[in-house]
């Protein structure tokens, strides 16, 4: 059984992967009321982690488009 730590994150990045609109709004939208305090370093880092495994060419393509014009520091 996976731990509930690795449980969530694989749901952050299933999320992205299959948003209509990733956007870190919507993703702030979307994550567990207790991680809001650092939702944009997380969406940060699930946005990044979604286009590496991404298999689907033209939602890996959209994913890119959106991290090249949202402002996140990681």
């Amino acid at each position: 059984m996976k731990s509930l730590r690795v449980q969530m994150k694989q749901r952050n990045i299933n999320w992205m992967i299959t948003c209509n609109n990733p956007t870190p709004i919507e993703f702030f939208r979307f994550i567990q009321p207790a991680h809001k305090a650092r939702a944009i370093e997380k969406y940060g880092r699930i946005l990044d982690q979604a286009i590496e495994i991404c298999k689907n060419p033209n939602k890996k393509l959209e994913l890119n488009n959106v991290k090249e014009t949202v402002d996140v520091r990681n």
